[in-house]
């Protein structure tokens, strides 16, 4: 038998509609909705949201993807950017496309995170894929055309096998 337990609005959580989960390695459960990211430790919940005034807030309220690199820190991908999250501070550092520099990320858009066995982070965006480099704190874009055979830019999901493939899901189907 199958028991649920109901969370809503009532119990602190930030909105109703859940684009992902995640849990941590320290047991926490990150909840990205359309209206901010809620950290639940089993008892309360923590919302995290984007403020204006605060740099080190979030850089959207709209999440879609959650993950969590070697060091600890948890990756969120919002509408408007990506952003890193670091527990010892609790502060956000934000990760946006600039026009003018090719070594940021390519869109604000980001709908998936995948760390690579070697400890890389591919970012899937709705203009193609990164590969964020942190010695630089830069991310390298991958673009469809470049790559013979390749998605179109428009990345859904990713997905790394034990073998160390990337998988991709984008509008035009499954790649790796």
């Amino acid at each position: 038998n199958l028991r649920f337990k109901h969370i809503s609005v009532e119990q602190g959580l930030s909105n109703s509609t859940i684009e992902c989960i995640f849990q941590d390695d320290r047991g926490f459960i990150w909840i990205g909705t359309r209206d901010g990211l809620n950290r639940f430790d089993g008892n309360q919940m923590v919302v995290y949201r984007y403020s204006p005034v605060d740099t080190n807030s979030i850089s959207d309220n709209y999440i879609h993807c959650i993950s969590q690199d070697q060091s600890g820190a948890i990756w969120v991908g919002t509408s408007n950017g990506l952003n890193r999250f670091d527990p010892k501070t609790a502060g956000f550092t934000r990760f946006k496309t600039k026009t003018e520099n090719q070594s940021s990320i390519s869109h604000n858009l980001i709908t998936s995170i995948c760390e690579g066995k070697t400890g890389e982070l591919w970012i899937g965006t709705w203009s193609g894929l990164n590969l964020y480099l942190p010695g630089k704190r830069s991310f390298l874009r991958i673009y469809a055309n470049e790559i013979y055979g390749a998605p179109e830019n428009q990345l859904n999901c990713l997905y790394q096998d034990s073998s160390g493939r990337l998988w991709v899901g984008s509008e035009k189907g499954l790649y790796y």
